[in-house]
C-alpha cells in the first residue's frame, strides 16, 4: 500500500506492518512520520470506534477544551458513570451534544474525503 510518508525514506517493516493492519481492520492511515528526534516511527490513522479499547495511556482532556466545548454546546456534563470498581470519584464525565455529533459527523465526512483525495493523488503519482 502507498502511504504518504515523510521523511522520504522507507519505514521499518514492524511500522509497516502496523499500517497494513490498521488498514486491513477497516481502519485508514493518513501519514506515517518519522521524529526528526529520536527517530521514533509514528502512524496518523482514523480508527474505527468500535475496534478501538479505552487505554489507560489515554490523555484526560485539559479544563480548558472541556469549558470551550461545553460553551460551543458541542459536549455536556453526563449524570451517567461507570461501575463503581472503574470509577473515580473526583472525575466529570461528558457527552457529545445533539449539535457536537453533528459537527462530529461532519468534521469526520470531510476527513473521510480528504484521505480519498490523498490517495487519489497517490494513484496519480505512482502511475
Amino acid at each position: 500500500m502507498a502511504w504518504t510518508v515523510f521523511p522520504d525514506k522507507a519505514p521499518s517493516r514492524e511500522v509497516q506492518a502496523l499500517a497494513t493492519q490498521v488498514e486491513h481492520d477497516g481502519g485508514h492511515v493518513l501519514a506515517i512520520y518519522q521524529e526528526p528526534v529520536g527517530d521514533h516511527w509514528q502512524i496518523f490513522c482514523l480508527l474505527p470506534k468500535e475496534k478501538v479499547d479505552a487505554s489507560p495511556y489515554q490523555r484526560d482532556i485539559s479544563p480548558t477544551h472541556v469549558k470551550r466545548l461545553t460553551e460551543a454546546e458541542l459536549v455536556e456534563e453526563s449524570d451517567e458513570r461507570p461501575a463503581p470498581e472503574l470509577d473515580d470519584a473526583r472525575r466529570r464525565y461528558y457527552r457529545l451534544t445533539a449539535f457536537g455529533r453533528r459537527v462530529l459527523d461532519a468534521e469526520s465526512e470531510r476527513l473521510q474525503e480528504l484521505v480519498h483525495a490523498i490517495r487519489v493523488k497517490q494513484a496519480l503519482v505512482t502511475e
